[in-house]
């Protein structure tokens, strides 16, 4: 007498190659979490305050939205359509948004940031950063005179170091 063959291929056929089409009750279990996921992430939209975010977030719930169509028995071509078209849109405008991109902070510009605190976003101190000019003061230096009028007004911003004041005289 032999041992017996121990064979694995019944559970191999009945746990992983179960059939080669999905069932319906997959398709439609896969369309519902699809179609919530799609319309949850829709909703996220509207807390985004970052376009970037908010794209990303529009993406993905129209690509939900048009999975869960598309698992349908009874394919509702409108929403399919407008889905993708909204998808190449925001596909459209991540692209641009990702060109844009701002370039990261110098040293200086990160010091100024820290000065100026969380209240002045990246972009605005770029912006400042390129509207003016940096200049670098020698200990000493006087910024401005009293008595003295400037024909060419200037708003100075110390990033590094610190000045004193003298009014008549007094510190």
């Amino acid at each position: 007498m032999g041992r017996p063959r121990i064979s694995f291929s019944h559970l191999r056929s009945q746990y992983f190659f179960r059939r080669s089409k999905w069932s319906e009750e997959s398709k439609r279990r896969l369309g519902l979490l699809c179609g919530h996921a799609g319309y949850v992430t829709g909703l996220f939209e509207y807390v985004m305050t970052d376009m970037l975010k908010l794209r990303l977030f529009a993406l993905t719930g129209c690509a939900l939205i048009v999975s869960f169509q598309a698992v349908q028995p009874r394919k509702q071509w409108v929403s399919v359509g407008w889905n993708s078209v909204y998808c190449a849109v925001n596909l459209f405008h991540i692209g641009l948004l990702l060109s844009e991109r701002p370039r990261s902070l110098e040293e200086d510009e990160r010091q100024l940031q820290k000065v100026l605190g969380d209240h002045v976003l990246h972009t605005q101190i770029l912006s400042l950063s390129e509207a003016g000019q940096w200049q670098h003061f020698l200990p000493g230096t006087a910024l401005i005179e009293e008595g003295h009028r400037e024909d060419d007004a200037q708003v100075c911003i110390i990033v590094r170091g610190c000045c004193g004041l003298r009014i008549r005289g007094f510190k």
